[in-house]
C-alpha cells in the first residue's frame, strides 16, 4: 500500500511539475510575443508620429486604366514625347536643367518636366554594359535592367499600398515580414506627395503615377511619373495651379496621364535630349532663375 502510495504520489509530483514547465513555457513565450509585438508597435508609431505621416499612410491608391483622349484640345510637343494640355488657352513652353528638361504654363496652370532618361542606363550598374561587348550580352543586359526597373516600380506601388497592419498582425508577423513592412512604412512616409490622393494609371501609350497634394486638403499641385510601356523611356515632372486658376489639378493631371506618350522608342544622352526639345522649338529664357525654381515657379 506504501509503495502504492509513494507511486501515485511521485506520479503526481511529475505530472504537477510537468504542467508548471509547460505553463512557464507559454508564460515566457507570451512574454516575448508581447515584448516583441510591443517593439514594434512602438517602431511604427514612432515613425508616425506626425499628423501628415498619419495622413500620408492612410492614402490608398486608386488603380485607373486610362482611355485615349477622344478630342485632344491643345497637343504640346517636349521634343521627345506629347501630351495633351487639355486647355486651349496658349501656353509657353521654356527649357530648363541645361536645355533638357521643360516648363509648360499659362495663366492657370504650370507643368514641369524634369530631364527624362532611360531606365536601363540608369540601373547598370556598369556604365559601359549596355554600349559594350557583343550584341547578345547587351541584349541580356538590357532586358535584366528593364526586369530590374519593373521591380523597383512594383515596390513603389507595393509600397502606396501598405496600410497599418493591425497589433494581431504585427504579433503574428515574422522578422522578414516585419522588416519588408516597415521598409514600405519608410518608403511610403519619406515621399510627402500623395497625401490627398494616389492614382496608380496604365494607357495605350504609357504607365505611371499621379500623387496630389502635400496635405489633406490640397488638391491644386501634384507630382507624376511616366513609363513607356517597354520599359525603355520614363521621365518625372509636377503640375501646380497658379495663385489665380480655380479648379481641381487632377483635372490636368488625367488629361496630361491620358495622352501622354513618349515619341521616340530609347532615351539618349542628356545633351542629345536638349537637342531634340530645342528642335521642338523650346528654348531657355534669357535671365531666367535657376533650373529648379524655373521648372516649379510658385509651387511650394
Amino acid at each position: 500500500m506504501k509503495t502504492a502510495t509513494i507511486r501515485e504520489l511521485r506520479h503526481d509530483t511529475t505530472t504537477v511539475l510537468s504542467w508548471v514547465a509547460v505553463l512557464l513555457l507559454m508564460s515566457l513565450s507570451a512574454a516575448a510575443l508581447l515584448g516583441r509585438t510591443a517593439m514594434r508597435y512602438w517602431a511604427i508609431h514612432k515613425l508616425l508620429s506626425t499628423p501628415e505621416a498619419r495622413q500620408r499612410m492612410s492614402v490608398v491608391p486608386k488603380h485607373r486604366i486610362f482611355s485615349a483622349s477622344a478630342k485632344p484640345v491643345q497637343i504640346v510637343d517636349l521634343g521627345y514625347a506629347t501630351f495633351d494640355f487639355g486647355f486651349a488657352e496658349p501656353v509657353s513652353r521654356n527649357a530648363i536643367f541645361d536645355g533638357a528638361g521643360v516648363r509648360v504654363s499659362n495663366a492657370a496652370i504650370l507643368a514641369f518636366f524634369l530631364p527624362p532618361y532611360d531606365p536601363e542606363a540608369v540601373l547598370s550598374s556598369d556604365g559601359e554594359s549596355i554600349v559594350s561587348g557583343s550584341p547578345d550580352e547587351r541584349s541580356k543586359s538590357a532586358i535584366k535592367n528593364r526586369l530590374s526597373y519593373a521591380d523597383l516600380m512594383q515596390a513603389e506601388i507595393r509600397a502606396e499600398n501598405q496600410q497599418l497592419a493591425s497589433v494581431w498582425e504585427l504579433a503574428w508577423m515574422t522578422k522578414r515580414s516585419f522588416q519588408a513592412y516597415f521598409l514600405r512604412i519608410v518608403q511610403k512616409k519619406l515621399n510627402p506627395w500623395g497625401c490627398n490622393e494616389v492614382v496608380v494609371f496604365e494607357t495605350p501609350y504609357s504607365k505611371g503615377m499621379i500623387r496630389i497634394g502635400k496635405n489633406a486638403a490640397d488638391r491644386r499641385q501634384a507630382r507624376i511619373h511616366f513609363t513607356s510601356l517597354d520599359l525603355r523611356c520614363a521621365v518625372g515632372g509636377g503640375i501646380v495651379m497658379t495663385d489665380t486658376a480655380a479648379g481641381d489639378v487632377a483635372i490636368v493631371a488625367e488629361s496630361v496621364a491620358r495622352s501622354f506618350r513618349f515619341t521616340v522608342k530609347t532615351m539618349p544622352a542628356e545633351d542629345k535630349i536638349a537637342q531634340l526639345v530645342a528642335h521642338a522649338g523650346i528654348r531657355k529664357k534669357e535671365n531666367s532663375p535657376t533650373p529648379i525654381k524655373s521648372a516649379i515657379g510658385k509651387a511650394p
